[in-house]
Parts: C-alpha cells; sequence; structure tokens
C-alpha cells in the first residue's frame, strides 16, 4: 500500500511539473527534494576525490566565466566576473531560467580544418587546439609543473583541457588483451609476407606487454587522459607564431603536439565544462 502511495505522488508530481514547465515558459520548476538529493550525490563524490586530489568545486561565476572566455568574451577579468542565474526558491520548489549558459547567438563560429574563427560583435578570435601525439621520453603523466613553466614561458595565455577517465582493472585488461591480439595479428602478417614490422607496431607491442603485465600485478585502474590545448590570437599571422612557439615548448619536454585536420570544433566543445573526450585515438 505503501509503495503505492509514494507512485501515485510521484505520477502528480511528474504531472504538475510537465504543466508548470508548459505554463512557465522560460522558467522551469525543479523539486527541493531532487536538488537535496544531488547535493548530497555531489558532497559524497567531492569527497571520495579529495582523498586524492586537492580541488575546488565549480560555480555559476565559473561555468559562465569559462563559457563565455570560449567564445571569444574578453575585457573582464575572472576576480570581477559575475554571472547572473535567475532562480526563486519557493517552499517545495525552485524555479530556475530555462535556457543555457551557452548562447551560441551571441557569436558567429566558423570551423577550418585548422582553427576556429570565432566572430563577436566588436573583434574577431582565431582558435587553434593541439592533441598529443606521442611522448617520446620518460614522461608518465603530464603534471603540474607543465602549467607552471607555461606561465613563465610565453608571453600570451594558452588554455588546458585534461578529461581523465577511469577504467576499472578488470575492463582494463580486457582492452589491453584486445589491443595486444590486433598488434600481434599486424606482426604475423609482416612475418607472413617476408616484411619487416614497423618499429611502430614493435614499439607498441612492448608497451602494451608492459602495461598489461602493470594491471595484472597491482589490480590497480587504469586512467585514459586526453590532454588538449588551445592556443587564441587576433589575427591568422599570430595565431601561427604562438601555434609554433607552443609546439617548441613541448618539444622540449618530450611531448610530440599535432594539431587535427577537421576536429576543431570537436576539440573546442571537450572544454566545456562537464564535457566528454572527444575521440577515443589521442
Amino acid at each position: 500500500m505503501k509503495s503505492l502511495t509514494v507512485e501515485a505522488k510521484n505520477a502528480l508530481s511528474d504531472f504538475v511539473y510537465d504543466v508548470n514547465h508548459k505554463l512557465m515558459g522560460d522558467f522551469v520548476s525543479m523539486s527541493n527534494d531532487e536538488i537535496l538529493r544531488f547535493q548530497k550525490m555531489e558532497k559524497l563524490l567531492e569527497n571520495k576525490i579529495s582523498r586524492r586530489f586537492k580541488i575546488r568545486r565549480l560555480d555559476k561565476d565559473d561555468f559562465g566565466y569559462l563559457i563565455e572566455h570560449l567564445y571569444g568574451q574578453t575585457g573582464t577579468a575572472y576576480e570581477e566576473y559575475e554571472y547572473h542565474l535567475s532562480k526563486k526558491k519557493l517552499d517545495n520548489e525552485t524555479l530556475i531560467k530555462y535556457y543555457d549558459l551557452i548562447k551560441p547567438t551571441r557569436c558567429l563560429v566558423e570551423e577550418k580544418q585548422r582553427y576556429l574563427k570565432i566572430q563577436q560583435e566588436d573583434e574577431t578570435v582565431y582558435v587553434a587546439y593541439f592533441t598529443i601525439n606521442s611522448i617520446v621520453g620518460e614522461l608518465d603523466f603530464p603534471s603540474s609543473e607543465i602549467f607552471y613553466y607555461q606561465q613563465q614561458q610565453f608571453t600570451f595565455p594558452i588554455d588546458t583541457s585534461m578529461n581523465v577517465e577511469i577504467v576499472a582493472n578488470r575492463k582494463a585488461l580486457s582492452t589491453v588483451r584486445n589491443k595486444k591480439k590486433e598488434l600481434k595479428d599486424l606482426d604475423n602478417h609482416a612475418w607472413q609476407s617476408d616484411n619487416e614490422t614497423s618499429s611502430n607496431v614493435a614499439e607498441a607491442l612492448e608497451s602494451v606487454n608492459e602495461l598489461e603485465t602493470n594491471l595484472d600485478q597491482s589490480k590497480e585502474s587504469m586512467y585514459k587522459l586526453s590532454y588538449v590545448v588551445r592556443v587564441s590570437a587576433n589575427d591568422l599571422d599570430e595565431l601561427k607564431r604562438r601555434c609554433n612557439e607552443v609546439k617548441d615548448f613541448y618539444d622540449d619536454l618530450s611531448v610530440k603536439l599535432v594539431r587535427p585536420f577537421g576536429d576543431m570544433l570537436g576539440l573546442h566543445e571537450e572544454f566545456l565544462p562537464a564535457s566528454k573526450r572527444y575521440m577515443n585515438d589521442y
């Protein structure tokens, strides 16, 4: 009987939500109980992450500043920026402005093969994105020192996005072993064709064997990292100069960057807060 009462209450709540959603136009209602539930989940996740990393939760101003910065807005310092999020808290629900933070109509974005052209009302910004092609030296993880070096090295600002995906040990081992099988097939095909196995395949096979051993012995999870660098300028010549300077800087750290053809908009979207990694082949 109790479960039927709960189901009826939820059905009525959904009905009222749908009616309010249509009647209120620009505003949408959210149950305060639902908001509280998500806040508790957020706090639990924050506590888990803070055991390993020193973090700070983002607020509405952070989200607003990051998004407007990515779409070419300039002129306001981060410390002075404030995003106004319209909402009204009632007894059992909260009314929130329905429009998204991202407002594409504020600018025109044109995707070229190797850069984006972002036109605001009073200025134009050219943006290019780099991903990691290979790490030549002994650099296990692009650590925080790189960010400090960047701040000292460049006379212009650049942005960096790090997207970390945690893969459970069993799934990671399965992925690594499948990749190992693919590499062995390539090696066998070269041998059967009386050709030498390419150095890239040989190095990849050696790396995957080492990774398989580490995962099997440690029983730890695997971390898949996407590392994207964003460079912007007010004209194409300056963008080219800055891109060359950034590539040279990472070359000195044994990290080879590449600017993928036709992937600029996808990599741009990876910079948006809470977005997923754009592609798996880098």
